[in-house]
């Protein structure tokens, strides 16, 4: 409540609130195509707005669905609504007054995302973390692959070349290969702190973390994502889009609108450090053989990475010198060490921070 809220972005550090549509709903997902926009409107279902004049908002026309309405993409004269319970909906929107259904497909479990490319529609359907549809004929489309892993797939969904990016809550980011789109295998995961609800993806990618605001991953190698940076918002972070040099971030009950720094490469010297020492991640987590570890200093020091088993016992050395402030990485053999849990701990000064690996032989 209000299902639609306009506001004025020209000035993006002085956002101004314009009109709002007052309904009784929680809108989860809008797509904005010239004067129209149409809406995932929860329990509401599909909306079409006529936003010709931001300060009049109406609507055209309303479809209800069986369940909740969580994520919309359109494209051409085509609606692909992800509904819940109740499955992907396709609708002829070639007269917005009287959108027509003209396809469904019935899902096992909870659609919650939906991207289409070309002839292949890609379903977040929470216990299942990507199913694969063809939908080259919209009033039969039907299931050519999935991908089932740990976690629970959000709305959270964007492709990049032959990869799906994937928000699985509480089990971080997943990240698929659909290069075969009959047999999609999960490439890579990333671990990211809170509760992974959203991501926007492009060259970079920006993850919405609900209660641990937003994080920044460089992803020109996919399956391998590096951690760049990271803001925490205020509220829960629930969705976020990148339009230029701003980030905005629907954080519960506000707007957030973030601009990005001269450098978002944390790899360079002259980028942004975090205000303390941090262990940001290791990948790959579960590991066989070798993992990378991440880490950033914000202040020179002396810096011991050392590793140890779960009985306390220092099993290598990674690092015991001076560094300067920066972001480093280094990566840790493990032969010839049994399958387990193994703890990594940096100690910088007074500081010192530990996190847990698993290696699987």
């Amino acid at each position: 409540n209000p299902a639609l809220v306009i506001v004025d972005i020209s000035n993006p550090e002085n956002p101004t609130f314009v009109s709002s549509l007052d309904q009784f709903s929680a809108s989860h997902d809008i797509e904005v195509r010239g004067n129209n926009a149409y809406l995932a409107n929860d329990t509401f279902g599909f909306q079409i707005l006529d936003i010709s004049d931001p300060f009049n908002i109406y609507e055209v026309s309303s479809v209800w669905l069986p369940d909740r309405a969580y994520k919309i993409y359109v494209r051409a004269n085509q609606a692909f609504i992800a509904d819940g319970y109740a499955g992907l909906y396709i609708f002829d929107i070639s007269d917005r007054e009287n959108p027509v259904q003209i396809g469904h497909f019935d899902t096992p479990y909870s659609a919650a995302g939906i991207m289409v490319r070309d002839e292949i529609a890609y379903l977040a359907d929470y216990n299942c973390i990507l199913r694969l549809l063809n939908v080259s004929n919209p009033e039969d489309p039907w299931e050519i692959g999935f991908f089932e892993g740990d976690g629970y797939a959000r709305r959270g969904l964007a492709l990049v070349g032959d990869y799906a990016l994937v928000t699985a809550w509480n089990n971080g980011l997943k990240i698929v290969n659909i290069s075969d789109p009959e047999n999609p295998w999960l490439a890579g995961t990333f671990e990211t702190p809170g509760y992974c609800s959203d991501i926007y993806a492009k060259d970079l990618a920006y993850v919405a973390n609900y209660t641990a605001g937003i994080q920044v991953l460089d992803i020109s190698e996919p399956a391998n994502p590096v951690w760049l940076g990271e803001y925490d918002t205020p509220g829960f972070s629930r969705a976020i889009s990148v339009e230029g040099e701003y980030i905005f971030v629907t954080d519960s009950s506000s707007l957030q609108i973030l601009k990005l720094g001269p450098n978002t490469d944390m790899t360079d010297p002259g980028s942004p450090l975090p205000e303390k020492h941090l262990i940001l991640k290791n990948y790959p987590n579960p590991f066989n053989s070798s993992t990378k570890i991440n880490f950033a200093i914000s202040e020179p020091g002396h810096v011991n990475l050392a590793i140890y088993n779960v009985a306390g016992q220092k099993v290598a050395i990674l690092i015991n010198e001076h560094r300067d402030s920066g972001v480093y990485s280094v990566t840790w053999k493990a032969d010839g060490l049994a399958s387990g849990i193994y703890l990594a701990r940096m100690a910088v000064g007074n500081s010192s921070k530990t996190i847990k690996m698993e290696l699987l032989k």
